[in-house]
């Protein structure tokens, strides 16, 4: 019985056979009717073959019946037929038919189309086939090359991505194109059922990229409009990572971790911009900006890398946001021990008389400003501030750390005691001062209070 998803009104038989003889039907035929010969073929029978389709029930019947060529009736011999006993080298002992039909317009992809056959010798109890299953897949993949970063170094991995109508087949394949400074796309990837590979560029060329899938039944995505997204190969040093420059410790993730090793690097070297020399070799990537030196600037770009891709973020980081863009314009300026003179920014020192205090008037001409002092014996003080110059000052108390210089210092703690800055990473990494996630929420939520 055909199922009834099927549209009957585009039955056709295309084709029949049994003991290893093949025999085509005419083209475009539901009812089909024939008497074959088989004595050339070395049996002394006729076969009569029907294939019709009765449409009340939806039921497909084939029959085929042995003929005695003289008395064009049943054979009288009980052993012969048409049918040998079946060899399961040779085959010859199966039949078929084949016919072809189209499922009824506008059904979704995932509709399923069930089929078993009853098969009956003579007048035996009939033999039920396994039930096949067919399932509709009517829609096309879409795919998407994932964005590049603006400027790469020469070699950069692309990665895409695709997916198929719903309930569809899946995607197979993709192939991917390539513009080389605005020119004619090329086809890089070939029906590659990857999703990453390396590009090679060259410096100061533009590439341009866009993918187009094919899922399992063969349905093709539609011809891109533009592209999906484009980078320019730039010069970059050995210490900028050649795929992602913000990830900086090459694990393949930009998370805190990176903020933290470049933090750890500067405290490391009070006094040294300049890159690790010979033998030492990245990782860690610390020239994350491309400057040949090593400074808060590095810091700030991971951080404001991190804020605008916070769904790749890990679990447990804070959700407060940084003001990307005055964070890109501005500077970190802080010191080793001891807050700078109010002179330093034009403003005047406000305490509130403890870390929860909340946050002092702005002062005069300021654009922001807020000064904290911790009620502790030890009496550090914790301070952040932008001055209108749109530097931004930080100072921690001995329970949060500090930072230091032109770059950014995270100082542990034990018993409320300042760890020396070169046991910073340790203490993070061990578990003794407290999580990394922590610290990197500290340093968004304090400068983020300081923007108001």
């Amino acid at each position: 019985m055909l199922a009834e998803p099927l549209d009957l009104s585009t039955l056709e038989f295309t084709r029949f056979g049994f003991n290893n003889l093949d025999f085509d039907v005419p083209p475009g035929l539901s009812h089909y009717e024939t008497t074959l010969d088989l004595r050339p073929h070395g049996i002394e029978l006729l076969v009569y073959v029907s294939l019709s389709v009765d449409l009340p029930t939806r039921e497909l019947s084939a029959q085929f019946r042995s003929l005695d060529p003289l008395t064009l009736d049943l054979p009288d011999d009980v052993d012969a037929g048409f049918l040998p006993v079946n060899d399961k080298q040779l085959h010859n002992g199966e039949g078929y038919f084949r016919y072809r039909i189209q499922p009824l317009p506008g059904l979704p992809s995932g509709t399923a189309i069930t089929n078993q056959a009853s098969i009956v010798f003579d007048i035996n109890a009939p033999i039920l086939t396994p039930q096949t299953l067919h399932t509709l897949d009517v829609g096309s993949p879409t795919s998407v090359v994932r964005p590049l970063p603006p400027t790469v170094g020469t070699a950069f991995e692309v990665s895409w991505e695709g997916t198929d109508d719903l309930h569809g087949s899946g995607v197979a394949a993709y192939d991917i194109y390539v513009s080389d400074d605005g020119g004619l796309f090329q086809r890089w990837q070939t029906a590659t059922a990857a999703t990453s590979a390396m590009f090679t560029g060259e410096v100061g060329h533009t590439y341009r990229f866009y993918s187009m899938a094919v899922d399992h039944v063969g349905h093709r995505e539609a011809e891109a409009a533009t592209f999906d997204t484009e980078t320019q190969v730039v010069a970059v040093s050995n210490w900028q990572h050649p795929l992602n420059r913000f990830d900086v410790d090459g694990n393949g993730k930009v998370e805190p971790q990176d903020v933290l090793r470049i933090i750890n690097y500067i405290n490391a070297h009070p006094n040294d911009r300049d890159l690790p020399a010979p033998p030492q070799m990245p990782p860690p990537y610390y020239n994350v900006n491309g400057d040949q030196e090593i400074t808060a600037a590095d810091v700030l770009a991971v951080i404001n890398y991190l804020n605008a891709h916070p769904a790749g973020a890990p679990a447990g980081e804070s959700d407060t946001r940084l003001p990307t863009a005055e964070v890109t314009s501005g500077w970190l300026d802080v010191w080793p021990h001891d807050p700078p003179a109010a002179a330093s920014f034009g403003l005047p020192v406000q305490a509130t008389g403890g870390l929860a205090g909340g946050a002092a008037p702005a002062a005069a001409g300021a654009e922001s400003a807020i000064w904290r002092t911790n009620d502790k014996p030890s009496g550090n003080p914790t301070a952040v501030a932008r001055a209108p110059d749109h530097r931004i000052a930080r100072k921690d108390g001995s329970r949060r750390g500090g930072l230091s210089r032109e770059g950014v210092a995270f100082r542990g703690d034990r018993g409320g005691l300042p760890l020396p800055g070169e046991l910073a990473a340790d203490a993070v990494e061990a578990g003794m001062a407290y999580e990394l996630e922590a610290v990197f929420a500290e340093i968004v939520e304090d400068v983020a209070a300081a923007w108001g």
